[in-house]
């Protein structure tokens, strides 16, 4: 999960595969389901997406065999990124709902993924108002827990909504914070994630004129992430 976590992914997909072979050996559904979710989200970020569904299908019908709530509710999740990247934003807000009602008031830190990931499928259907209110919930949560990676996530959506509320100075402060953090930790942004991050660049660079989006990104890099946190929730 680290390896993957940091882009290393043929390291991750050897060390997923080894794990998948040994969890299936000792019949461990929980430790099978998990490793199958990982070795997905790696197969996903090299694009073969069908390769990805299969393991999320896989998963899902293990975790529901074993009344795995939290592991039920992410293959969901991973099931809706597979149709956001798609484009089929209705079939992946359906299934990240789904996710999000399975899980209940339970692991406030996949809550707090799953309302991001409502936030990025609102963003990219234009839907900003109910982008900004996903984005902001899943914030507060993973401040209060720590989730750094999950912070920098959310700071560029909310980013995407200032440039899309016409707010392009405040978006590329958020942007320039997220940068520093991402560099902090090594957690480079998510392939799924990529054609949002780029639009937003793109926007607030068109609004701001170069000079001026280049000031703020730096204005962004150089501030304290609680002040970065609180710009974003005000925004």
């Amino acid at each position: 999960m680290l390896a993957r976590q940091q882009a290393e992914l043929e390291r991750a997909r050897t060390l997923f595969d080894q794990a998948l072979a040994l969890y299936r050996e000792l019949d461990d559904k929980r430790g099978l389901a998990l490793t199958l979710l990982g070795r997905g989200r790696v197969a996903f970020a090299q694009g073969e997406y069908e390769r990805a569904r299969a393991c999320y299908d896989e998963a899902l019908g293990l975790a529901r065999e074993i009344a795995a709530t939290d592991i039920v509710s992410t293959s969901l999740s991973n099931l809706g990124e597979l149709a956001r990247v798609r484009g089929d934003y209705e079939v992946a807000r359906a299934l990240y709902q789904e996710a999000l009602k399975t899980l209940g008031e339970r692991n406030p830190r996949q809550r707090a993924v799953t309302l991001f990931d409502l936030g990025q499928v609102s963003l990219a259907a234009d839907d900003s108002r109910a982008a900004r209110g996903f984005y902001r919930d899943s914030l507060t949560t993973s401040a209060r827990l720590g989730d750094r990676s999950m912070v920098a996530n959310v700071l560029e959506g909310l980013a995407g909504v200032g440039v899309f509320q016409g707010h392009p100075e405040r978006a590329a402060q958020l942007l320039g914070a997220a940068e520093a953090l991402r560099k902090a930790i090594n957690a480079p942004i998510q392939p799924a994630d990529l054609p949002l991050y780029e639009r937003t660049v793109t926007a607030g660079r068109a609004a701001l004129g170069e000079r001026d989006f280049v000031a703020a990104w730096n204005e962004g890099v150089e501030m304290a992430l609680e002040d970065a946190i609180a710009i974003a929730l005000g925004n």
